[in-house]
């Protein structure tokens, strides 16, 4: 597996933050002081969730995670509670935690998945005890659906801006040059052809004028 940061524009995702705020909160209270029912409550909404989910403590060990997790990271067992993140997910370890700290990412990040890429937004919840930071919650949010759909509609804005300098130079620039030919003909004609010509022009430049609206506005 290997990560690569997209070079996309900084936007902010779907937040998760109610869902990990109820990971954490459960997190806490199994690990921190436990009861029976929140170890339930727990398990289940571990179970139900999708995307994987790490909890590691103070010094970056893995303490806890999901199945959803155990798929994203290749060879990652029940062997592995205690160990350093960055020896059992070097590429999320170097991304992720920094000398200030850890902390939830701006933008998506690339994994290699069963041999194809995957994007996902990271978030990452601090879990404290009166004031002090027990352990941290990390939900990798699996997002490349959304975005394989930005790209299609980056794809598309290009196309369109590809077509608006068409439209404003491509055709305008004919469009002046009739013109001009134009006044001169009227100089040596008083033909009324020419009124029908310079109504014909005039119309294409009225047509440029609703497809420059168009594409631009997006009304028609």
């Amino acid at each position: 597996s290997y990560v690569d940061i997209l070079l996309v524009p900084t936007y902010n995702y779907y937040t998760f933050a109610g869902a990990i705020e109820s990971l954490t909160v459960g997190y806490a209270v199994i690990r921190f002081g436990s009861g029976n029912l929140s170890a339930i409550a727990r398990d289940e909404a571990l179970y139900y969730l999708v995307d994987p989910y790490l909890a590691l403590d103070t010094q970056y060990r893995i303490v806890d995670f999901n199945d959803a997790s155990s798929r994203l990271i290749e060879g990652l067992t029940t062997d592995q509670i205690g160990v350093p993140l960055a020896a059992v997910f070097p590429e999320l370890a170097e991304i992720l935690i920094s000398p200030t700290g850890i902390s939830s990412l701006d933008e998506p990040v690339t994994f290699v998945v069963d041999g194809h890429p995957r994007h996902y937004s990271v978030s990452v919840a601090s879990v404290s005890d009166w004031n002090t930071t027990r352990c941290y919650a990390i939900v990798l949010n699996d997002v490349t659906e959304l975005e394989s759909s930005r790209n299609r509609i980056q794809q598309q804005n290009e196309q369109l801006d590809a077509f608006v300098g068409t439209v404003s130079h491509d055709l305008r620039n004919p469009l002046s040059v009739m013109a001009g030919r134009l006044k001169l003909a009227r100089d040596e004609s008083d033909s009324e052809q020419l009124d029908h010509i310079e109504q014909a022009r005039a119309r294409m430049e009225a047509l440029i004028d609703d497809l420059l609206t168009l594409a631009r506005e997006g009304q028609s």
